[in-house]
């Protein structure tokens, strides 16, 4: 007769995939770090009240979920009252970025103090993190439910004030650039402004529409590019601002778009945005993906090539003077082979992808250490400038390292990747993986659990057992070693714990990748 197995409620960290522990962390670390940043021009985060009470409050909402889970709401709690708990909490952020981004507007008569600091986009990305519905409550959702459109429209709207944005930054220079520049006499300098934030326009508008058009690759683009932006933000932070300078932007100042390129990455990460998308396969949408950073990688690279002519005819022959057309004409030849190496890399990826893996991932280590050497030269050439306050730039940063790495890592690191390429190159007799190396060790050895129930197991378990989340993860090892025909309940069970799940998908059966894919 088979022993009865503890039926008693998970506990609040039980069968939460470590997705949802990540975007947690990553949430309270975008709120937390935003005390240490610039609000506006009054000073950093920690300066304002407001902001102090309506930040802790965010980071106060990341636990609701295990509140919940711990039986602390009323017993008439949904997973739909988690989810509106949730996004109220969240909802005064976005209030006071609002309020503030409007003061910013309104600044350029120099009567109320202005700036949109990097405060805003790191706390207001964290707050949409924490706002949005987690995995493991959507995991059984299908395409098109309704917490999907849901978080699709917030997209739309998002994009939709984003553009608004822009296109408000382009008036305000025009009204408060456009009569001192005629009067200087330069119009190669408006010139110069209204490209690149026309360029800024067309980027936000790009990256949004992916999402739009429910693309799943354009998703995993604009997921790419926003957390690269918040990436230079965060190094900017450490280098005393030495990047942008006051770590702050502005709607009356060339150029905006620090905030909405943050905010993608929120919006991008979202589970119901995920499930808002067309349905594709994993494997395509992240080549897509990869394929899409080529091309942004390729724009960007022209547009610096542009903005540095551009700065040669304003400059002159006074650049002689500064030293900077040596460096200038390096960043050119560099960036012109940035493009070249991006565009050669997405013909190979878009064509034959079996063949082409290799070579890909060493353009994108080529297009590393171009922009090292980009990032070099662009910094000799600021000092040549300074006084007319040239410096890297945030973006500048993204093309040197965020968007190889990220070609790199959406080539390398999903499973869908792994899985394609590890059955290509397993015929060569070498394991494939450390995990499959450790399979073969553990096939051929006796393995004791570290832990065990004080209790001892049944020897025959059922097909409920298995794919019960109550079963304790000693049991859940114990049916895995005795019993292969569960080992697909294993699989679909949404608290077998990581190291498990590894060791299922080397074996190689069938049913049971079939069920580690329905995860």
């Amino acid at each position: 007769m088979t022993a009865p197995v503890s039926m008693s409620p998970p506990g609040p960290f039980a069968g939460i995939p470590i997705s949802d522990f990540l975007r947690d962390v990553f949430a309270a670390t975008l709120l937390l770090v935003s005390f240490a940043m610039a609000w506006n021009v009054t000073g950093d985060a920690t300066a304002h009240i407001e902001v102090i009470l309506i930040t802790l409050l965010s980071v106060f909402s990341l636990s609701i979920t295990y509140l919940a889970r711990a039986g602390v709401l009323p017993p008439t709690a949904t997973v739909r009252t988690v989810w509106l708990i949730r996004l109220l909490a969240n909802v005064p952020y976005l209030v006071l970025v609002v309020v503030y981004v409007i003061i910013d507007a309104i600044s350029a008569s120099g009567s109320v103090p202005g700036g949109i600091g990097f405060a805003m986009t790191f706390g207001l990305t964290g707050a949409i993190i924490a706002a949005q519905p987690r995995q493991a409550e959507v995991t059984a959702l299908q395409h098109g439910s309704a917490i999907g459109e849901t978080w699709y429209r917030i997209v739309v709207g998002f994009g939709v004030v984003g553009l608004i944005l822009v296109v408000v930054n382009l008036v305000l220079i025009l009204v408060r650039f456009l009569p001192l520049i005629v009067y200087s006499g330069s119009p190669l300098a408006i010139v110069a402004i209204l490209i690149a934030v026309f360029f800024y326009l067309g980027a936000i508008g790009a990256l949004f529409a992916g999402m739009v058009l429910r693309s799943e690759a354009g998703r995993l683009t604009a997921l790419a590019i926003g957390v690269s932006t918040l990436g230079a933000v965060l190094i900017d932070l450490f280098s005393q601002r030495a990047l942008s300078g006051v770590g702050l932007e502005s709607l009356n100042a060339p150029v905006f778009g620090v905030l909405i390129f943050g905010l993608l990455a929120g919006l991008a990460s979202a589970p119901p945005v995920k499930l808002a998308m067309r349905p594709i396969d994993p494997l395509t949408a992240w080549v897509r993906a990869a394929s899409n950073l080529f091309v942004a990688t390729a724009v960007l690279a022209l547009f610096t090539t542009l903005t540095i002519i551009l700065a040669f005819i304003v400059i002159g022959s006074q650049g002689a003077d500064y030293g900077f057309t040596g460096f200038g004409i390096g960043i050119i030849v560099v960036t012109v082979l940035i493009a070249l190496a991006a565009i050669i890399g997405r013909s190979l990826l878009t064509g034959n992808q079996s063949s082409a893996r290799v070579p890909v991932l060493g353009i994108s280590a080529l297009l590393l250490v171009l922009g090292i050497v980009f990032i070099v030269i662009e910094s000799n050439a600021g000092l040549a400038l300074r006084n007319a306050g040239a410096r890297i730039g945030l973006p500048d940063l993204v093309l040197a390292f965020g968007l190889p790495i990220a070609i790199a890592a959406f080539l390398t690191i999903p499973a869908s990747v792994r899985a394609h390429y590890g059955a290509l190159f397993g015929s060569m007799g070498a394991p494939r993986s450390y995990t499959d190396l450790i399979a073969q060790v553990a096939a051929t050895e006796t393995v004791i659990p570290i832990h065990a129930d004080a209790a001892a197991p049944p020897t025959v378990y059922t097909a409920a057992v298995a794919s019960d989340p109550a079963t304790s993860a000693a049991v859940l090892f114990q049916i895995a070693q005795a019993q292969p025909e569960l080992r697909k309940d294993i699989a679909a069970n949404p608290s077998t714990y990581q190291g498990l799940l590894d060791w299922l998908g080397a074996l190689g059966d069938p049913e049971v990748d079939a069920a580690l894919k329905a995860r």
